[in-house]
């Protein structure tokens, strides 16, 4: 269940993100379990909204321990956050057109 503010997070420890929340709304919606326009997802969408920064993406801060020396991609200057922060706003981003309406 999504927590009040609308996003989802990873662990249970953990405060919600944008790759949770992107992740969660698309099996939800692929499932057919909620609907964009659903309570739950208007939440989440609008968590999503207001946590996008500047460059238009979203940050997720890194939880692995490095296995090879850091290389920058240049994805918005999230250093070594940049792997994790790129694959959550491909998740926020999917989960943000899914509640576009439909135009065929």
């Amino acid at each position: 269940m999504a927590p009040i503010c609308g996003g989802w997070s990873q662990l249970p420890t953990l405060p919600s993100d944008a790759y949770a929340t992107g992740q969660a709304l698309y099996a939800l919606y692929e499932s057919g379990s909620v609907k964009p326009d659903d309570d739950v997802y208007q939440r989440a969408v609008r968590y999503l909204l207001k946590t996008q920064d500047d460059e238009g993406a979203w940050v997720v801060i890194t939880r692995s321990c490095p296995i090879q020396p850091f290389f920058s991609s240049g994805f918005p200057p999230y250093y070594e956050n940049q792997f994790i922060s790129a694959a959550a706003s491909s998740w926020a981003v999917i989960a943000l057109l899914n509640a576009l309406p439909d135009k065929s």
